[in-house]
């Protein structure tokens, strides 16, 4: 349960014989500093040409999309569109509007399946090495956006995605919060079964950012340790 109240009647809420655990609220926010060339993603495809993301539906919670940029297409088919669903609702970091006035979540679609459609006719690129190439990690697979992380409940997040075909999802967002604490368990729960009323276990494939808190250079080295936020430090994740 999350209780709001003042300070002078969390010792009564402590106290109290049905209470086992408190726990302060974790803010989420966005994270995902770094893109699709430091995961080399460019160079997995060329390794395995035919794990392109075809037939494949992944989820992304964000910040939104924007679902008209042409990355998000098929080049094959004129005015075609791969983002196959998309749900927002508004919260204490989403406008609840059709959108990414953020532009975080449309950056992170990409990494993941944007087809880098313009890549070999963008001018100078500060810190990218040409040849350019923009194309997410799975170039074809569909899109499924829900916006955004604190509009909806864990399971909500999971549902919305799974009972539309995706079974892998991103989270680039999380709680600068080191610990493991009930929102990293909440995660570690629906890996194990994204779907309990259907019998046996749905299992799902999450994945969440590390955090912005690590500190180190720009190449992943030098960071600190135990510096991993919630949900990130869950165990199944």
């Amino acid at each position: 349960y999350k209780v709001n109240c003042s300070p002078d009647k969390l010792q009564d809420i402590v106290l109290a014989d049905a209470v086992q655990w408190v726990e302060t609220i974790q803010k989420r926010k966005v994270m995902n500093d770094l893109g699709t060339r430091k995961i080399k993603s460019y160079y997995a495809r060329v390794a395995h040409p035919g794990l392109d993301g075809s037939g494949v539906i992944v989820g992304v919670v964000d910040t939104g999309v924007d679902a008209k940029h042409p990355d998000f297409s098929d080049p094959s088919i004129p005015g075609s569109n791969r983002v196959v669903y998309y749900e927002y609702a508004p919260s204490v970091t989403s406008d609840g509007l059709e959108g990414d006035g953020n532009m975080h979540g449309t950056h992170v679609s990409g990494s993941v399946l944007g087809n880098g459609l313009y890549s070999f006719n963008a001018p100078s690129i500060p810190g990218s090495g040409q040849p350019y190439n923009f194309a997410g990690s799975a170039p074809n697979a569909k899109l499924i956006m829900i916006e955004d992380f604190n509009s909806f409940t864990d399971a909500d997040l999971v549902q919305k995605i799974y009972s539309r075909g995706g079974r892998l999802c991103n989270n680039s967002w999380g709680a600068s919060w080191p610990w493991y604490d009930t929102m990293s368990a909440s995660w570690d729960g629906l890996v194990r079964d994204a779907d309990p009323v259907t019998p046996g276990n749905q299992q799902y494939i999450l994945f969440f950012a590390a955090g912005n808190d690590g500190g180190g250079n720009t190449d992943g080295s030098g960071g600190f340790a135990g510096s991993v936020g919630m949900p990130g430090n869950a165990k199944n994740v």
